[in-house]
């Protein structure tokens, strides 16, 4: 995959793409969007099509800053649409054009939403749209705690947010797959950027906060 990227290169330590996320857009087109650090002086959201059949990226663009910040990551796409979650203190949501991603909306949040990141491209529920988020305690190591955010899938409110919790031990947890299952949700998530583990939750054992 990482070698059908025509874009220019640059010499850096960490090469390809990171953090890649695999969606469907409003027209059943199969997409990504990721992170890397080769293709540009800072750090860029970079997305394009997925050829499945010839297992290819195409049509890859590099994403400009909103806000001209210097490490764009996290960004989330909403299966079956165009949108795009940006940030979650105010929640912005956009959409991509061309090089760019224009906000759409921003909806306030509470002050603890200023720490939430990613993660997970979300999952339709009934009448709910379910985002998994992540959190970080800056200490050595560093230490990452996960929540579902629910949103309303038409406006994208917040409705509720799960107490924090830990796939399998505190430290560097990372986890880019959340899907539904029949009874279950199934997350991929890596320990310290290696080891990735599939683990089934029942979503009857997340404890909430309205919001």
């Amino acid at each position: 995959f990482p070698v059908t990227i025509t874009l220019p290169r640059r010499t850096y330590h960490i090469l390809g793409l990171e953090d890649v996320r695999v969606y469907s857009d409003r027209n059943n087109k199969l997409r990504f969007v990721a992170t890397s650090s080769e293709y540009s002086e800072k750090i860029r959201i970079v997305t394009g099509e997925i050829d499945a059949v010839e297992g290819a990226y195409r049509n890859a663009v590099i994403i400009k800053s909103p806000f001209e910040t210097q490490c764009e990551k996290n960004w989330i796409p909403v299966n079956g649409t165009n949108d795009i979650l940006y940030s979650w203190y105010p929640l912005r949501v956009g959409h991509l054009e061309g090089d760019e991603l224009k906000i759409d909306k921003e909806i306030p949040t509470p002050w603890f939403f200023q720490h939430l990141r990613g993660s997970a491209v979300p999952i339709q529920g009934k009448d709910e749209l379910w985002c998994l988020v992540h959190y970080v305690k800056y200490s050595m190591p560093r230490k990452y705690f996960h929540c579902i955010v629910v949103l309303d899938p038409t406006t994208y409110k917040p409705k509720r947010i799960s107490l924090p919790f830990v796939f399998k031990a505190h430290g560097i947890e990372y986890c880019l797959s959340m899907t539904q299952r029949k009874n279950d949700i199934e997350f991929i998530f890596s320990s310290c950027d290696d080891n990735p583990t599939i683990t089934h939750v029942n979503p009857n054992v997340f404890e909430w906060i309205q919001v």
